[in-house]
């Protein structure tokens, strides 16, 4: 190269520094509008590990989660909170695990009271309510079809996670044991 080419400012640099700083402001400006909108919680996304949530016209079902009984019982609990924001009360009278025959669930009294209001009714946690399943083998980790019936909503199926009793969980077991 000559000494005169040497001494010439390259136009190369200016352009890639602009052409950086135009990449940066593209990459920031579309980062920041992915959270927008008025649907932007949920984008239809479910709760990722515990709990499941489902809406039925008035009840909310939050926190649905299953979790297995004692070593050998074959045996889950299922435990959630349900809301009713509606004006009449309502009831889970049933659940069971997908469309299989044989697997309802036994439940405390034969049903579960949502009364309206913003008062949770808890089930198999700090509860005196239990949906228990008996003679059910289903590995940890695992996601089965849970199907809760309500007395006036009707029904809903949900993919709820299978946990051990353990951590949180510690000490939720079929309340009564299966007979």
């Amino acid at each position: 190269m000559t000494r005169a080419a040497l001494a010439r400012p390259s136009l190369s640099r200016p352009l890639r520094r602009v052409a950086a700083g135009l990449l940066a402001v593209a990459v920031v400006g579309s980062m920041s509008a992915c959270g927008t909108g008025k649907d932007w919680v949920d984008e239809g996304l479910n709760p990722s590990g515990n709990g499941q949530f489902a809406t039925i016209g008035s009840l909310q079902a939050q926190n649905v989660t299953l979790v297995q009984g004692p070593p050998g019982s074959k045996s889950l609990t299922l435990v959630a909170r349900l809301f009713n924001t509606g004006a009449t009360p309502d009831a889970l009278v049933g659940a069971n695990l997908g469309t299989a025959p044989g697997t309802d669930a036994k439940i405390t009294n034969s049903a579960v009271p949502i009364v309206p209001g913003p008062e949770a009714a808890s089930v198999g946690f700090n509860s005196t309510d239990f949906v228990n399943f008996y003679s059910v083998d289903v590995p940890t980790a695992s996601y089965v079809p849970v199907t809760l019936k309500f007395k006036d909503a009707g029904q809903t199926t949900l993919q709820v996670l299978v946990v051990p009793p353990a951590g949180y969980y510690e000490g939720i077991a079929p309340t009564p044991p299966a007979a």
